[in-house]
């Protein structure tokens, strides 16, 4: 009879004893399996939420590295960002198409501005430079001329057309170019071709009055510049908000409501005349400041990726380019509180993972050594009758394996049953003790400005453990049988060490 009969033969009679080791690595990989599942879920549910995220990126400054940085060292770094560098990044394979802004504020004494409807949202434009007769406008110039805000899905062009490359290339301060809202164009009676104009006003920073706000006057101003603008489109806002904060939501709808698009060109230049007004009417305190202080500060920097999967691969091939202190961020604080968790289990997991195939190695070695031992005088016929050990050692490790393999299959399915019950009950109680702790009753969906128009709106508890996948993979089964038979093989190697010097005259004896 040969070593494979042999193997299956002292299989079933020996059935209380394949028994008994059907059971212990059935226990045993029961925790590896669900140790392993959970592993893989954590890897999988991190995917499925960064799949439902918007692919927008923007780079922004880490003011708390930079504070430490001086604090410690005494040294006052302060690089900003350049057109350039922006433009490096925006040429990489994973970016779509991206923009950045130089922005200005303007005056008008003519035109409205959009209120909110909500008397309870009067706060909602606290950011607005409230002057009698005065309304303030702010100018967001754009550098990819169809407007990275309608290809994201933050505005809708409904009427009119998007810039064209002579508009971003030339700018004419008597007529110029600009995208407006539909409610603005209603407030002002403005159309398509309609025009208006806007004040780059300079006035005395010296006023010696109680009330500042009163500086903004026709007697103090030193300087002004006005320019004309030609209404080339109009908008409708598609951005929703759901940030637990209605004031919040109230201040976004109000600045998309009164945002006017323009050129970065016709900013930079209107930014040039105000910087040159301020050298001729304020040189002693223009001198005081640092060169990049007077260098153009572009806002609103943002990457619209091919993929949001590629985010991490994106930050990571950026970070490089950037000045020092800077960082490239996404919106994947949106599930924090579900990430924090996570990674929470997949610690628990990893733990408990090594401390059940460590426990399966020494249990497995010492069961199956025992089980030897009763059959030494049956291994040393074998040997006595001129069997190669390695024969023997091969039935053995059938015999083991052959019980083991059944075992890990029963327990794939149990593991991962009872893994997904446990895991899913303590991401819940994590997530509700989360919500508990935040004063805000929940966390923002971005704490960014940049990237808060973009949101998708804060996950609720159910959308995030709606996101948990545990569902059995071909790499978690894989995976799960390679780790379970290299423990199965890795356990017998202490009853190969027995039956290797075992002595076949010394067990007939």
């Amino acid at each position: 009879m040969n070593f494979l009969k042999r193997a299956m033969t002292s299989i079933k009679r020996r059935p209380g004893k394949s028994v008994i080791l059907l059971l212990l690595v059935f226990i045993l990989g029961n925790i590896i399996s669900g140790a392993i599942s959970i592993q893989q879920a954590v890897g999988n549910t991190e995917a499925n939420l960064r799949r439902n995220l918007p692919a927008v990126a923007t780079v922004n400054k880490d003011w708390d590295a930079q504070y430490r940085h001086q604090d410690t060292t005494g040294e006052n770094i302060n690089e900003e960002i350049t057109p350039e560098i922006i433009r490096q990044l925006g040429e990489l394979d994973y970016v779509k198409e991206f923009d950045y802004s130089a922005t200005m504020q303007l005056f008008s004494s003519e035109l409205e501005r959009f209120s909110h409807p909500d008397p309870e949202m009067e706060w909602a434009d606290w950011d607005y430079l409230e002057v009698e007769g005065l309304n303030q406008f702010r100018l967001k110039g754009v550098h990819n001329p169809e407007i990275l805000d309608i290809n994201a899905g933050v505005i809708e062009l409904v009427q009119g057309r998007v810039f064209t490359e002579q508009d971003m290339q030339s700018f004419n301060s008597v007529n110029s170019v600009a995208i407006i809202s539909q409610e603005f164009a209603d407030l002002n009676n403005l159309t398509i071709d309609s025009t208006f104009t806007l004040d780059n006003t300079v006035y005395d920073w010296n006023y010696s009055g109680s009330n500042w706000l009163d500086a903004y006057n026709e007697d103090n101003v030193l300087d002004r510049e006005t320019y004309e603008f030609t209404v080339i489109g109009i908008y409708e806002p598609r951005v929703t908000y759901d940030s637990n904060d209605k004031h919040e939501d109230a201040r976004r709808e109000v600045m998309l409501q009164n945002r006017i698009y323009i050129p970065n060109i016709a900013a930079e230049d209107m930014y040039m005349f105000l910087y040159e007004a301020y050298m001729e009417h304020f040189p002693e305190s223009m001198e005081s400041r640092d060169e990049e202080e007077s260098m153009i500060e572009y806002e609103d920097i943002v990457y619209l990726l091919n993929d949001p999967t590629e985010l991490t691969d994106f930050a990571e091939a950026g970070q490089d380019m950037l000045p020092q202190f800077w960082e490239i961020s996404d919106l994947s604080n949106t599930f924090g509180d579900i990430s924090s968790s996570m990674e929470t289990l997949q610690w628990l997991a990893s733990l408990v993972l090594w401390i059940a195939v460590l426990a399966s190695i020494l249990i497995l070695s010492l069961l199956v050594t025992l089980f030897l031992r009763d059959r030494k005088h049956e291994i040393g016929i074998y040997l006595a009758l001129g069997e190669k050990k390695i024969k023997v050692i091969t039935q053995i490790i059938l015999e083991v394996m052959a019980t083991g393999i059944i075992a890990i299959t029963l327990a794939l399915f149990t593991g991962n049953l009872i893994a997904g019950n446990i895991s899913e009950n303590m991401l819940r109680r994590d997530l509700i003790a989360g919500q508990e702790d935040d004063y805000w009753g929940g966390s923002w969906s971005s704490s960014d400005e940049t990237l808060g128009w973009f949101s998708p709106g804060e996950m609720s508890m159910e959308d995030m453990l709606a996101s948990y996948d545990l569902s059995l993979e071909a790499t978690t089964v894989l995976w799960l049988y390679s780790v379970g038979i290299g423990t199965i093989l890795v356990s017998s190697a202490a009853p190969i060490l027995y039956i290797m010097r075992l002595n076949p005259k010394k067990i007939m004896m």
